[in-house]
Order: structure tokens, then sequence, then C-alpha cells
């Protein structure tokens, strides 16, 4: 015969709740500030800066508006500059993987 031990699958359920409801919390759509998303623990991790900031003064490119910093993201000189200073090969990489962080942090993983 064998014994079966069940003890833990209350806190086992309980945990499970709590992902879902997380998740729940986390379905659809979010904005998410730039800087939370690439915070200075992600730039650290992967990146030749310690903050976005310093990683946008530390490239060539100049803007003034948020427009025009939008309209930086989407060249390819970007992209030359992400894999010049971080271990993704270009800025929707290194986005893809902020956002899982983020994801994984916020649902409790």
């Amino acid at each position: 015969m064998f014994e079966v031990n069940m003890e833990g699958f209350d806190e086992l359920e309980k945990n499970l709740d709590e992902l879902q409801r997380r998740a729940e919390e986390l379905d659809g759509e979010h904005e998410i500030r730039l800087d939370e998303l690439l915070n200075e623990t992600f730039m650290a991790n992967y990146t030749n800066y310690s903050n976005l900031d310093e990683m946008i003064n530390g490239s060539e490119f100049e803007f003034e508006t948020e427009k025009e910093f939008e309209e930086i993201l989407e060249t390819e000189e970007w992209d030359t500059f992400i894999g010049n200073n971080s271990v993704f090969n270009n800025w929707d990489d290194m986005i893809e993987k902020a956002s899982a962080e983020w994801t994984g942090k916020n649902l409790g993983l």
C-alpha cells in the first residue's frame, strides 16, 4: 500500500487562488511608464547603464517632445544603439523581456 500525505494542499489552493486573482487584475491592456518597465534593476542587469535616463543621455539622439522620442524608438539607429549597449538585439526584444519581467513580478512569481 502507498501512503499519500495530503498536507499542504490548502496552502497550494490558496496560492493558486491568489495567482488567479492577480492574473485577472493584469488581464487587458495596461499603460505602464517606461521608467517603471525599464526599472533600475532591469537596466543594471541587461544594459550598460544603471537607469533609463542614463541610457537616453548616453545616446546621441536628441528630442524635445515625447512624440519625437517615440519616433526615435522606431528607427534602425535606435535598434543598433540597443544592440551595442545591452544584451538585446533590438528595442522590441528589450521591451518584450521587460514586459515579461514586469508581468511576472506583478503576478508574484
